[in-house]
């Protein structure tokens, strides 16, 4: 049996409002993925979880991929 988690009606809005895109096949070797292991502080860790919970509806993951594409574009206006 199945346990279905109770989800906020706005994290679903935002999600949805957000939308996307769809890939084509050129795109599809730029969208190919790999996982790798990240290892850190277990304070730098809860420091990262604390920035976390301040966007709603955001994963770990996808918080910490935004600061690498951020630090990434300050490194191009250089």
């Amino acid at each position: 049996m199945a346990i279905r988690k109770k989800i906020d009606k706005r994290i679903i809005s935002e999600v949805i409002e957000k939308g996307g895109s769809v890939s084509t096949d050129k795109d599809n070797k730029k969208n190919e993925r790999i996982n790798f292991c990240l290892s850190m502080q277990i304070s730098f860790l809860e420091e990262v979880k604390e920035a976390v919970k301040q966007r709603m509806g955001m994963s770990t993951t996808a918080w910490i991929l935004e600061a690498i594409q951020e630090k990434l574009k300050r490194i191009d206006n250089v």
